[in-house]
């Protein structure tokens, strides 16, 4: 089985010079949420692109990404992509400003812990903390940062899958990912900014969810766990 986890970054397209201006700006001073300038088009792109092929995701979204316009809820699953994890309460008031607009299940980490990636993320990366964390406030599993395929770890009601298979990093081949999950949970992370810029991304995932593997969002997977 494979799961598809897609961590919504970036609010505007830093490929585009503005726009990395734009980026900058929202990721570290001030929220700004233009449709009209292209915020989120990228995402938007890869919303509709999967949704016109039946193909499920979860969107992992901080709360600088969160989409102004009318997605697919009853299709895609919407995460929490948690940013500022200094503290439990950081965590927490990240949940409660997305659970005013979405239900949430889970959550992953930004970042890998090595580098401070904007004003408010907190670099650090503790799996166990976080785990904690989410147990405590009822969600149903946390989408770890370790590259590779790892089995999924059962804690009372809540599980934790460790591993990623980043689909920018061409380590792996296409072939190889879609062989491993007839056998295993591969969970395949990507970034629509990637997807919507670099060709061979696009490329990468066009094969993956053409090929005859069963693909999921983490709370459907998790329901038959």
């Amino acid at each position: 089985m494979l799961v598809l986890r897609v961590d919504i970054d970036n609010p505007y397209n830093y490929y585009h010079s503005l726009k990395k201006y734009l980026n900058y700006i929202s990721l570290n001073l001030i929220n700004l949420r233009f449709n009209w300038l292209g915020y989120l088009e990228h995402f938007y792109e890869l919303h509709d692109y999967l949704y016109e092929r039946g193909v499920k995701a979860t969107f992992f979204i901080r709360v600088e990404t969160v989409p102004r316009k009318f997605i697919k809820t009853n299709f895609f699953e919407i995460a929490l992509h948690a940013v500022d994890t200094s503290s439990f309460n950081s965590f927490k008031g990240e949940l409660v400003y997305l659970k005013r607009s979405f239900n949430i299940y889970g959550f992953s980490k930004h970042g890998f812990g090595k580098t401070k990636l904007s004003r408010r993320h907190d670099p650090s990366y503790d799996p166990e903390k976080y785990i904690e964390w989410g147990i405590k406030l009822g969600l149903k599993y946390f989408s770890g940062n370790s590259i590779g395929i790892g089995a999924f770890y059962k804690i009372r009601d809540f599980i934790y899958f460790p591993s990623i298979v980043l689909l920018e990093d061409k380590k792996l081949s296409v072939d190889e990912i879609i062989l491993k999950s007839k056998d295993e949970i591969v969970v395949v992370c990507f970034h629509p900014i990637h997807w919507f810029n670099r060709r061979y991304v696009f490329e990468r995932l066009s094969r993956i969810i053409s090929s005859d593997i069963d693909i999921y969002c983490f709370i459907d997977l998790v329901k038959r766990l």
